[in-house]
């Protein structure tokens, strides 16, 4: 048909006009009605397809998609014309039309319609051109990869595929034809760049635009995709505001940071950072905290050490710490019901409530024989007794041993080194995780109710030993003066009879010899009250003054704990349940006022009462009274016990405000030493043998706070990562081999020492019972068991004689030195005497 187009656009079909198909004879004549048959003519398609080209300008390779050679199957609105896959058509009068045909989704070519007949020789051909159409969609010629690198050390790594994408017609026709761009129905989707942006960020810095289109072909280079790390990202091209005209990348996943082991990646930023310290990362935003470490939740990078390493996440490392059976809160330091803590771990209470009680009441009756053992021995000792010397240096020692299992650093010892030296809190000072009074008073009872009880403490202790010991040392004192008045008498009726008086010496001679008792006048001989009372109180300060200093400085002791991320909560570091904020500060208040009574009042005040007393009372009943503050020491040095005082307040001093675990150790190393030579340098003690005890416990102590130094290289974990596993591992700078030597070295010392100090206490005690009672030893030893050898128990006791007649005569000395002064003060005249004067060598009548 001569009126039938050459040239169709591309879209969802080509319609083509209506083909008339004309009968001719030999000489080119149409037949029209000439022709009366009906003939039945074959229409078949054939095409070639136009080939699109990459410009040569694409500065990348891409292969172009190829058109589907399906798609350009004949159709006809009139089903009846298909038969066996081709088309056909019947004719009358010589003419045949074939109306309705179109090609669904044609690619771009030369069609070729085939006519043919069976009975004609000729084929009639019909030749047509399909261009493409308008452009609908966008098609990636290169994807963007499905990864991109994270920002390690703030510097942008472009994507490692840059984009690529093409302009298609419905029919999937690529608009690659430069001589489209000047067509005024293309130039509008040719003269704008392509403009990619990331879906779920709306910054600036997400945003694109191709190079000017090369065609229908646009080209991204340097295009870098700055995300969050653990986000899932899209990128949208889009030409223009034609809708339709855009496509969505594949999900596009942020790479972890490198190195993988020693990387961090930020939630919800873009910033790799150094993995933090005691946890395990992979280069992604998962961090696994180390067992003994604590962490509130995954928003958070703050790691807490925990008190103990079996407190905080026991079965392995976990991205939020899982706190050990019976154990909550901050750090794993809050005991749910049922659970008390000691040791700063949680432990299980006794299921029985009795059992409970009967516990507690052992452990105070143990305390107050302790004391009750010391002021006792305090209030009958001699100059010669090293009972109350003895106990004073063990309990010092056992006061500093058991802070040792407090450093920071005694967390990576194992559980029995650090139960060795906690389980000293029992005989060396009172505490109330000690008693477990949580497991009977319940979670109610915090820290500041147990503050006020213990602030109360030396009031109420006192009373309690002093309501104990009055009716035992009167009686025991009574007891003692029969005996002493016993001896009198015997020295008395032996001078009596070898002065010649038999007849009264007679009588009672024979009595003696006859096994009669002698009627002996008794003599009332017993401390006062006050003595008594003020011994109690010496004794109870010096056995809570530990305690005491520690409580007033946990009130001080607040540490800010992140829960997540920008949540900040203050908690008492000894009782998490408890936060520093609202009432607290009454608490504070009132623990500085107690902290400077006890912590400089009670050495200040031994100081000066003691001298004051000494002025008073004379240096022998001084030393009758604080026989336990005084007793071992040099008359130079009669104010030593106040320096041992402060070297403990140092020592909890640096435990409770030094938080930094190496410092902490440093300072206790240097506060050791610094004792340890000021204690050689001195010399305070009276005897020798006492002196170097108390010199080698300084240096056992010393020499474990050395030795605790090397277990922080036990601390450090190591830990391998690959992108598909995680791999700890618990070895360290320190062989296993050296970490167990040096546990038992370190045991072994410090039993070693427990074991002399049991030694030295048996040793006193034997001594203080051969000079009380000397019939006891006369009594073993007959029985082939003396306690103590016969030439040593003659020294001791002449020595003991030799003490008590020095003491009598400075006595004496002091009682005439005071009525003198009575009388110089009661005439009212001041006296200047020469010495030289008074001398008996100068003046007989003097």
């Amino acid at each position: 048909s001569e009126s039938t187009r050459e040239s169709y656009l591309s879209g969802v079909n080509v319609t083509l006009d209506d083909i008339s198909i004309w009968v001719y004879d030999n000489e080119s004549h149409r037949l029209l009605s000439f022709d009366p048959l009906v003939r039945l003519f074959t229409l078949n398609l054939t095409y070639v397809l136009t080939p699109a080209s990459v410009p040569e300008q694409t500065q990348q390779t891409v292969s172009l998609p190829q058109a589907s050679i399906a798609a350009a199957a004949l159709r006809s609105q009139n089903r009846s014309y298909i038969m066996n896959g081709t088309m056909g058509v019947y004719s009358r009068n010589g003419l045949a039309v074939a109306s309705g045909l179109w090609i669904p989704y044609p690619p771009v070519g030369l069609y070729t319609l085939h006519v043919r007949h069976s009975g004609f020789a000729a084929t009639a051909v019909f030749q047509f051109e399909v261009t493409v159409g308008l452009p609908t969609s966008l098609r990636f010629l290169v994807k963007p990869p499905t990864t991109s690198a994270p920002m390690n050390d703030l510097q942008q790594i472009p994507l490692t595929l840059q984009p690529v994408l093409l302009l298609q017609d419905i029919a999937n026709n690529s608009l690659l034809s430069s001589a489209l761009a000047n067509d005024a129905t293309f130039y509008q989707y040719f003269s704008i760049p392509l403009k990619a942006s990331c879906v779920n960020i709306t910054s600036t810095s997400c945003e694109w635009n191709s190079r000017s289109p090369n065609g229908g072909l646009f080209e991204f280079s340097g295009l870098v995709l700055v995300g969050n790390n653990d986000q899932i990202y899209r990128i949208n091209f889009s030409l223009g505001n034609f809708p339709g005209l855009f496509v969505v990348s594949e999900p596009i996943r942020i790479l972890p940071c490198t190195p993988l082991a020693q990387k961090y990646a930020v939630s919800a930023t873009t910033q790799c950072i150094n993995c933090p310290d005691n946890a395990i990362c992979n280069g992604t935003s998962t961090l696994l905290v180390l067992p003994g470490y604590w962490r509130g939740s995954t928003t958070t990078l703050k790691i807490y050490a925990c008190a103990t390493l079996r407190a905080c996440n026991p079965s392995g490392p976990r991205e939020v710490t899982e706190c050990a059976p019976g154990s909550s809160g901050p750090l794993c330091q809050v005991c749910l019901p049922g659970y008390s803590l000691k040791s700063k771990a949680c432990a299980a209470c006794p299921k029985d409530v009795t059992q409970n009680i009967a516990l507690v009441c052992v452990i105070a009756v143990v305390i107050l024989l302790v004391i009750l053992l010391l002021v006792y021995s305090s209030l009958g000792s001699k100059r010669l007794d090293a009972t109350s010397v003895v106990l004073k240096i063990a309990i010092n020692y056992l006061q500093v041993a058991t802070k040792i299992s407090e450093l920071l650093a005694a967390r990576y010892m194992p559980s029995f080194i650090t139960e060795f030296f906690a389980s000293q809190k029992t005989v060396s000072q009172p505490d109330t995780q000690i008693l477990s009074l949580d497991c009977i008073l319940g979670s109610n009872f915090k820290f500041q109710q147990q503050f006020v009880m213990f602030m109360l403490a030396p009031a109420w202790m006192t009373f309690i030993v002093g309501l104990v010991l009055l009716p035992v040392i009167t009686l025991s004192r009574r007891w003692e003066a029969r005996k002493a008045a016993e001896v009198e008498h015997r020295k008395e009726f032996r001078a009596r009879r070898e002065a010649g008086i038999r007849a009264y010496g007679g009588i009672h001679m024979r009595q003696f010899e006859e096994g009669y008792p002698v009627d002996v006048p008794r003599q009332k001989y017993k401390h006062s009250k006050s003595q008594i009372m003020v011994a109690s109180l010496v004794i109870v300060l010096f056995m809570i003054y530990p305690t005491l200093l520690q409580y007033c400085a946990n009130m001080f002791k607040c540490q800010e704990i992140e829960l997540a991320q920008g949540v900040v909560r203050s908690y008492l570091s000894v009782d998490m349940r408890i936060e520093c904020s609202g009432g607290y500060q009454f608490y504070q208040t009132l623990s500085v006022v107690f902290a400077l009574g006890y912590g400089l009042g009670i050495p200040l005040a031994a100081v000066v009462v003691v001298y004051i007393y000494m002025l008073m009372t004379g240096q022998i009943v001084a030393f009758k009274v604080f026989t336990f503050l005084l007793a071992g020491y040099r008359k130079e040095r009669w104010f030593w016990e106040a320096v041992v005082m402060l070297r403990k307040m140092a020592m909890v001093f640096i435990i409770v405000f030094i938080t930094d675990h190496k410092l902490q150790m440093y300072a206790a190393m240097w506060m050791l030493t610094i004792a340890l030579v000021a204690h050689w340098w001195s010399q305070p003690y009276d005897w020798a043998s006492i002196h170097n005890l108390e010199q080698l416990s300084l240096s056992v102590l010393t020499v474990t706070v050395n030795l605790l130094l090397l277990f922080e290289y036990r601390g450090s974990t190591a830990s391998s990562t690959t992108s598909t596993t995680t791999t700890v591992s618990t070895k360290s700078g320190m062989p296993d081999w050296a970490y167990w030597f040096l546990c038992v070295v370190v045991f072994a010392i410090n039993v070693a020492f427990v074991l002399l100090l049991v030694y030295w206490l048996i040793w006193a005690f034997k001594m203080k019972v051969m000079l009380r009672f000397e019939k006891v030893n006369i009594l073993l030893k007959l029985l082939g068991l003396p306690l103590i050898r016969s030439d040593r128990l003659d020294s001791l006791v002449k020595a003991d004689e030799r003490a008590e007649e020095i003491e009598e005569r400075t006595r004496q000395h002091e009682r005439h030195q005071r009525k003198f002064l009575s009388r110089v003060k009661g005439r009212g005249k001041s006296l200047k005497l020469n010495p030289a004067a008074l001398s008996p060598a100068a003046s007989p009548a003097a």
